[in-house]
């Protein structure tokens, strides 16, 4: 997220903005709590930096989660994604993905496609574009994976974006 967020800054996180539910599993057990939920008091614009879990596809326990990230949401439900050979496009914007990763691209739409971002998903991208990890590489986030909306940087103060 250069240069908005750098490594080592803490920001404060309103969890109550996209989603408020249960824990998906008790703190340090495997063992799942059942959902209850309800939407949030905002929903999700393009350009909110949002908060969210990154689902890992090796784990046994489809509920644990491997990280936590921060990215800028790029797209919403309803927009265009395009994949052509290294570039994604998402409603006329592009997000250039440099020769050295694609490699790590896992999940993603064919080469030359066109499709809508179906309902409760969400495409989200890094700010340094050309070296961020986001969801040309993981795919899309579904809805149940926002934990909260980035509100500001606690720690170093004042952050540089603010001046």
């Amino acid at each position: 997220m250069l240069p908005t967020l750098k490594p080592g800054n803490y920001v404060l996180v309103s969890k109550f903005a996209y989603n408020l539910r249960t824990p998906i599993y008790i703190p340090f057990t495997d063992m799942q709590v059942p959902f209850l939920g309800t939407k949030g008091f905002l929903k999700v614009h393009h350009g909110d930096i949002a908060v969210f879990n990154k689902l890992d596809s090796t784990a046994k326990n489809s509920f644990v989660y491997q990280k936590i990230l921060i990215k800028r949401v790029g797209g919403v439900p309803g927009d265009f994604i395009r994949k052509q050979a290294n570039i994604t496009i998402v409603n006329s914007q592009s997000f250039v993905i440099p020769w050295y990763y694609e490699q790590l691209l896992q999940t993603g739409l064919p080469d030359s496609t066109v499709d809508v971002i179906p309902s409760k998903y969400y495409f989200m991208a890094g700010d340094n574009r050309t070296q961020s990890f986001d969801s040309r590489y993981f795919g899309l986030v579904p809805e149940e994976n926002l934990i909260g909306r980035a509100e500001a940087v606690l720690w170093p103060w004042p952050p540089r974006w603010i001046k």
